[in-house]
């Protein structure tokens, strides 16, 4: 696994980290978080608009982005971007 740091003087890894790598698999957290947190949240690459330009293939995966101007989810799949609205 390749990760980039941010910026050189910053920890790739902190006490609080809370992601691992375990068998094939991204874990992401570790518990429910509450309802009223501010920690411990996925963060998704986001983009203002529909998504036009064809990811880089990676084996077994699927790209995805949130257009943040009109709050759709999208994936790429099976050569287009394919959308969920969210409410």
């Amino acid at each position: 696994m390749y990760i980039q740091p941010v910026a050189s003087d910053v920890p790739l890894f902190r006490s609080q980290s809370t992601f691992r790598v375990e068998t094939g698999s991204l874990i992401v957290g570790t518990a429910v978080i509450a309802t009223t947190a501010t920690r411990g949240f996925l963060y998704l690459p986001s983009c203002a608009g529909a998504p036009t330009g064809e990811p880089v293939t990676q084996a077994g995966t699927v790209p995805c982005v949130l257009d943040s101007t009109d709050s759709k989810l999208y994936a790429y799949i099976g050569g287009s971007w394919k959308s969920a609205t969210l409410a």
